[in-house]
């Protein structure tokens, strides 16, 4: 499958999600598919592709704002700085998208693929991954996990502002004495202030290849719906009850907008459909497989049954597999789940620390292991098998 991956980078370089690179990688997967269905859907959307990480600047400036505006007017600091921990927590830990109409529409695509089974449909299972490539993160190139550990300080910083404001307004009329000690407080939060150059700066010009992230999802999710083609029956599987279903998505990196515009289009059709969701993310290393239950920063958690199923399937397979929920990021499951469509993503990376290679120049071919990308193939194509049957 490295091949395949690699393929794509010849062929398209970097997937900036809206580019024109983006949609013709997305046409060629289109093709290939097309060689074993006549299902298969090509489906622009529009979404404001720059607002996610667009606002990181808003957050920092409005921050720079607040310390100054604090004394002038700490009444107008509380409700800045409180406004805008609020759009920080909401937009971008869980998606969504306040202000987004303050920013341009832009066209990006998803594509599926669906192979009907012999039988009576009973369910269907959808494997897919995200085609687009990010920006580099500049400061998790330069510092590694420490640049992670600033990203996510100056996040924290920007968000406690106005707990401390609050209780800069309460204890001076409850507690005329803590003036001295909230003015050391205050000045704390501007020593740490320039902490949020990071924001300003969180994405350089360069798009990074996208080897592991997240080509090697749409790759493994692709031979897994190809491996069950009828070579006797074009758009049809070997399955007796289970229609199943590729989805390439657009976008995942500005903010998981493709998964977001399918699931919200199809939702009728997929919950007509029984359908679950297993997406892949960021297959590497074989020693970090991860089924992953929830993730953090969207507060949401993931069907226990689909997760239970899948681990019987790799456990079958005698692959090497760990669980547990995702602190930081977020996977194109998500959308789903949240709409009520049983869901769950597979992580080949180190979930409790930065990867080297995630959102940097070194998500490169040549960093990605064969034997991972084969024990999440056979995993799930185990888990196809033993979903038919029962």
């Amino acid at each position: 499958m490295k091949d395949q991956i690699q393929d794509i980078i010849s062929r398209f370089g970097s997937r900036l999600a809206g580019s024109d690179s983006e949609r013709k990688a997305q046409e060629y997967i289109a093709s290939q598919m097309k060689q074993i269905t006549d299902d298969v859907r090509i489906e622009p959307f529009q979404a404001p592709l720059k607002a996610k990480f667009g606002k990181m600047k808003w957050y920092a400036l409005s921050y720079m704002i607040s310390l100054i505006l604090f004394w002038f007017t700490p009444l107008g600091t509380l409700i800045l700085s409180t406004i805008c921990a609020i759009v920080l927590v909401c937009d971008l830990m869980r998606n969504d998208g306040i202000a987004d109409f303050l920013f341009p529409m832009e066209t990006s695509i998803n594509v599926s693929a669906t192979l009907e089974p012999s039988g009576e449909v009973r369910s269907t299972l959808i494997f897919s991954g995200h085609i687009d490539s990010t920006q580099e993160c500049t400061w998790w190139y330069r510092f590694k996990t420490y640049g992670a550990h600033l990203t996510v300080a100056c996040g924290l910083i920007i968000s406690l502002f106005p707990v401390f404001m609050l209780w800069f307004d309460l204890s001076s009329h409850l507690f005329p004495t803590a003036a001295s000690v909230n003015n050391w407080i205050y000045f704390l939060f501007v020593l740490l202030s320039p902490v949020t150059i990071i924001y300003f700066t969180f994405h350089g010009n360069l798009v990074v290849d996208g080897a592991c992230d997240n080509l090697s999802g749409v790759i493994i999710s692709k031979n897994v719906v190809s491996a069950f083609s009828d070579p006797d029956h074009k758009g049809r599987s070997v399955l007796k009850n289970t229609r199943i279903r590729f989805i390439s998505f657009g976008a995942e990196e500005k903010g998981l907008r493709g998964s977001t515009a399918y699931s919200k289009a199809h939702l009728e059709e997929l919950i007509k459909e029984n359908a679950s969701l297993l997406n892949t993310d960021s297959v590497r290393l074989p020693n970090e497989i991860n089924i992953v239950t929830g993730e953090l920063m969207s507060f949401v958690t993931f069907d226990p049954s689909l997760i239970s199923k899948t681990e019987k399937a790799f456990q079958s397979q005698n692959i090497s597999y760990k669980k547990g929920a995702l602190p930081m990021g977020g996977t194109d499951a998500i959308p789903f789940q949240q709409r009520g469509i049983p869901s769950l993503s597979i992580i080949g990376m180190n979930m409790k620390s930065l990867d080297p290679t995630y959102h940097t120049r070194l998500d490169t071919i040549e960093n990605v292991d064969q034997t991972a990308l084969d024990n999440v193939k056979n995993g799930l194509i185990q888990l196809v098998k033993q979903w038919d049957n029962t």
